[in-house]
């Protein structure tokens, strides 16, 4: 599994073994404090992967222009060439890891944003 991964199955046997341990209000605030977790290692896991592939397309970016435009006729030469559907395809996984980074921050906000209104009531 996954890092973190098992956090959830451990706290729901932590709350099975001592019942009497946990009220619901303490379960649900674990619970929750263990989601929060798990989403802040994903956001910096996102984060360092979007890092990581901007890197490769500034790299590809670079190469594609500075590379001649002229007719290749070595086969290895050919294969070694950019191609720009090789940078676009780079660019939209970079893309959908935004994508995926912004939604789980605006979701992580969200729930701070709910917890916070509960608990004012």
């Amino acid at each position: 599994p996954p890092f973190g991964g098992g956090a959830s199955p451990r706290l729901a046997s932590r709350i099975r073994r001592k019942p009497d341990k946990w009220t619901g209000k303490s379960a649900a605030s674990a619970a929750r404090n263990a989601l929060f977790i798990g989403s802040a290692i994903n956001l910096v896991g996102i984060g360092l992967a979007i890092v990581g592939a901007e890197a490769i397309v500034g790299t590809l970016a670079a190469k594609a222009l500075t590379q001649g435009s002229g007719v290749v006729l070595d086969a290895k030469a050919a294969a070694a060439t950019i191609q720009a559907l090789d940078v676009l395809v780079v660019q939209a996984n970079t893309n959908t890891l935004a994508a995926c980074f912004i939604g789980l921050l605006a979701s992580m906000r969200l729930k701070v944003a709910a917890g916070a209104a509960g608990q004012g009531a």
